[in-house]
C-alpha cells in the first residue's frame, strides 16, 4: 500500500509539473506584440536645366549661349555626373564648348563624364558645365545639319560616401 501511496504521489506531482510547464509554454505561443514600424523612402530626382539663345541661323564661325546645370529637385543630397552628346560625329568635330567650369567639375575622358567635385543638397543646383558653344570656321553648312547638343545627367544619393570619387567608383 506505501508502494502504491507513492506511486499516486510521484504521479501527482510529474501531472502537476507537466501543467504547469504547459501553462508558462502556451502563454509565451500566444503572447503578441504590436508595433508599427515607420519607413521613409527618400528619392534621387534631378532634372537637366539650361539657359540657351539658339542662333537665328547656325553657321560656321558664330557662338552661342547654352549653359547647362543640373538641379536637386529630390529630398536627398546626391553627386551628379553629366555627359555631352552630339547628335552627329560632325557636330562633335566642329563644335567646341567654352568657358568651362574646370574649379566644379572634373571631365573622366575613361568614360566620358563630366563629375561635379561637390554634393548637391536637396534644392540645390551645380554651376553651369560650361557656357557658350563655338562653331567652328572650318565647318561648312553641310556639317551643321541635324546639329545638336544633348546633356545627359545621372545622380547618386550621398549616402555613406563623402566624395564622387567614391560615390562613382572611381577610387
Amino acid at each position: 500500500m506505501k508502494k502504491r501511496i507513492r506511486f499516486i504521489i510521484v504521479a501527482a506531482v510529474c501531472l502537476a509539473a507537466a501543467f504547469a510547464s504547459f501553462g508558462v509554454t502556451y502563454s509565451f505561443l500566444i503572447d503578441e506584440d504590436t508595433t508599427t514600424n515607420v519607413l521613409t523612402v527618400g528619392e534621387t530626382i534631378t532634372d537637366v536645366e539650361e539657359s540657351f539663345t539658339p542662333p537665328a541661323v547656325l553657321e560656321p564661325g558664330i557662338e552661342f549661349s547654352k549653359a547647362p546645370h543640373v538641379n536637386n529637385v529630390g529630398n536627398l543630397s546626391c553627386y551628379i555626373r553629366m555627359r555631352v552628346d552630339y547628335s552627329t560625329s560632325a557636330a562633335a568635330e566642329f563644335s567646341e564648348l567654352r568657358n568651362m567650369d574646370t574649379t566644379n567639375w572634373v571631365y573622366n575622358s575613361a568614360d566620358g563624364y563630366y563629375y561635379y567635385k561637390k554634393a548637391v543638397p536637396p534644392g540645390g543646383k551645380t554651376t553651369d558645365l560650361f557656357k557658350k558653344v563655338k562653331i567652328l570656321s572650318s565647318a561648312t553648312m553641310s556639317d551643321m545639319e541635324n546639329f545638336d547638343i544633348l546633356i545627359y545627367s545621372e545622380a547618386v544619393q550621398v549616402g555613406e560616401y563623402t566624395t564622387y570619387q567614391q560615390a562613382w567608383g572611381l577610387t
